[in-house]
């Protein structure tokens, strides 16, 4: 079956330019340069052997150098109308030459027909292109129905083994030895339970909810989540927003988390005695309104993170955090039509821009 999907695109190439021969009464010939994705190939018809094989060997040496003196040297025949093939993206790959005698000259609806014909013979092209690249994608389950199936099972696993660990607790609750263990299992197993519900929200960011809400008490609670680690480490909590606070169609559930993540990683930045502060206001381009603001650390603490890389998954491993938080949050923010960046700040910290379409 893939032996027939390889001949077929070289098949309706030849059958285009023995077309383009008849329909002119003349030669034909077709060079692709082979530039990057496209493959390199030469087809002709109306020329004999001997013209055929010179003119191979010339689309050999650099087919870039094939102009219309030295192709009617080589043929010795009169280059009657030379058409560019084009790539997808509009960049030369190749030409298809119509040679004949001086005494012929083509129609006007003879080449309005060769424009036509050269607008099928990219479609050829385009279409062995697609037949490579399917050939080469991995052909294993994709994430949207590969992901939410593996949460399934995790989760599966979760539950018993919690299940036993409280059982573990229970028994061995008076015995300190066995305390220390099950305090390395039940943060081991806290680990797991993050992580599986990151990989659920960035394997199907999907939003399951909306409804019209307004921002700040969702901010609010953000900063509540964080409140507890933020004292312990002596590091200021604020939220900056303008009045009236703006309105948006959202997945309260899944923005929360996005907004967690994302204060999570400042916050995680913030040296002793520092601030971590969400500033959103109102913004308006045109008809297009949006709430833009960003969350920004004071202290510069950015342990050699290289910023381009900080969405990759599992690039970014600091206690506390997981490896797919950030990654699923961009996606979310991305899923209300908005985005998340990261950058310096002006102060020396870190930053994280974020915009957010509003009502």
């Amino acid at each position: 079956m893939d032996r027939c999907q390889d001949t077929e695109p070289e098949n309706m190439l030849r059958g285009m330019v023995l077309l383009a021969a008849s329909f002119c009464e003349a030669s034909a010939l077709l060079i692709l340069t082979g530039e990057q994705k496209y493959p390199r190939a030469i087809e002709s018809a109306g020329l004999s052997p001997e013209q055929r094989l010179a003119l191979e060997a010339c689309v050999s040496e650099d087919p870039e150098l094939l102009d219309a003196g030295r192709l009617e040297e080589t043929a010795s025949l009169q280059v009657l109308r030379r058409l560019m093939v084009l790539s997808d993206e509009q960049r030369p790959m190749g030409s298809l030459w119509i040679l004949g005698s001086e005494a012929l000259e083509l129609s006007a609806p003879q080449i309005r027909g060769l424009e036509c014909l050269v607008g099928q013979i990219q479609a050829i092209v385009s279409l062995k292109q697609s037949l490579h690249e399917r050939r080469t994608i991995h052909r294993g389950p994709s994430g949207s129905s590969f992901v939410p199936g593996l949460v399934h099972e995790l989760r599966n696993f979760i539950f018993g083994f919690s299940g036993s660990l409280d059982t573990f607790e229970l028994r061995f609750q008076e015995q300190p030895e066995a305390a220390r263990y099950g305090e390395v299992l039940r943060n081991s197993l806290n680990g797991l339970k993050a992580f599986t519900e990151e990989l659920r929200e960035y394997g199907d960011p999907s939003l399951l909810s909306l409804e019209e809400a307004s921002l700040e008490p969702l901010l609010r609670e953000v900063l509540e989540h964080h409140r507890t680690v933020a004292q312990n480490r002596q590091v200021e909590l604020r939220l900056e927003m303008a009045s009236p606070p703006p309105y948006l169609r959202m997945d309260l559930r899944s923005l929360q988390s996005a907004f967690i993540h994302v204060v999570a990683l400042v916050l995680d930045q913030e040296d002793a005695q520092g601030r971590v502060i969400i500033h959103a206001m109102p913004h308006r381009v045109g008809e297009q309104k949006s709430v833009s603001g960003y969350v920004d650390g004071s202290s510069l603490n950015l342990k050699n993170l290289d910023l381009a890389r900080l969405f990759e998954p599992f690039y970014y491993r600091a206690s506390g955090l997981g490896r797919l938080g950030l990654p699923a949050a961009r996606r979310i923010f991305e899923a209300h039509g908005g985005s998340l960046n990261a950058a310096s700040s002006p102060t020396g910290g870190l930053r994280m821009d974020f915009m957010l379409p509003t009502l």
